[in-house]
């Protein structure tokens, strides 16, 4: 069974200063690998992480040269994935619509009442 890792990459990554005289400390994905290794790992880079994925990548291939490592590019920018409209609403009277929908409803509710009316007989 192989070993796969699925991860975006972050500011903290590959590297990050400490909080104490600013050492060079792993971030949290090299951290992750000086615990386990991985056959495959996917770095998962958005448009603002791309400097820190290559970088990640490149370190990775460095410490781990036994794990394959594979960079996908995500955009997940917020009007991306929503709905597009291509034409403008209908300009119709909110009432006309609700006594449209009020007939079709009266409708359904007395061929219903029929239907029932054979299935008791």
């Amino acid at each position: 069974m192989m070993d796969v890792l699925l991860t975006f990459t972050g500011f903290h990554d590959p590297y990050f200063k400490g909080l104490v005289d600013q050492e060079e400390q792993p971030g949290p994905i090299l951290s992750l690998l000086s615990t386990r290794s991985f056959d495959h790992i996917f770095l998962f880079d958005t448009p603002s992480t791309q400097r820190v994925t290559g970088e990640t990548k490149d370190a990775i291939a460095k410490i781990h040269r036994r794990s394959e490592v594979h960079v996908h590019e995500i955009n997940l920018a917020a009007g991306r994935y929503k709905q597009q409209i291509a034409e403008k609403a209908p300009d119709e009277d909110p009432a006309q619509f609700i006594r449209e929908t009020l007939a079709i409803k009266r409708e359904i509710e007395a061929r219903l009442e029929k239907l029932l009316k054979e299935i008791k007989q």
